[in-house]
């Protein structure tokens, strides 16, 4: 989860990685990622109704990194990377680079339903 509090848009590149797959005879994993702007309070979770819209996201492609160059307005969002085909599990690198200070934290429990 990360804020953007300037007034102004600001430009973020976000990256997703993951472990290159060919170094164990592997192939990579199809990857991407969505972003999405939630409700700003106090709290650090997510709560299905609170979601107030879908912002830019990548392709899913299977190679090793995918990146996304976008301006964001004012607000919070999450990040959501994961794999194309269900069931795949993989550890993922996640880098965020804003030309402003974004507060970014990692969220620890699942999305909760309310």
């Amino acid at each position: 989860m990360f804020d953007i509090s300037d007034e102004a848009d600001d430009a973020v590149q976000i990256i997703l990685c993951q472990p290159d797959g060919r170094a164990e005879g592997d192939g990579n994993w199809t990857i991407g990622f969505i972003i999405l702007q939630v409700q700003d309070d106090e709290n650090e979770r997510v709560v299905w109704k609170d979601i107030k819209s879908l912002a830019p996201r990548t392709k899913f492609s299977d190679v090793r990194q995918v990146r996304l160059s976008c301006d964001l307005e004012v607000g919070r969002y999450v990040i959501i990377p994961s794999t194309y085909e269900p069931d795949q599990e993989s550890e993922f690198l996640l880098r965020v680079f804003s030309e402003k200070d974004a507060r970014l934290c990692e969220l620890q429990s699942n999305v909760v339903e309310d």
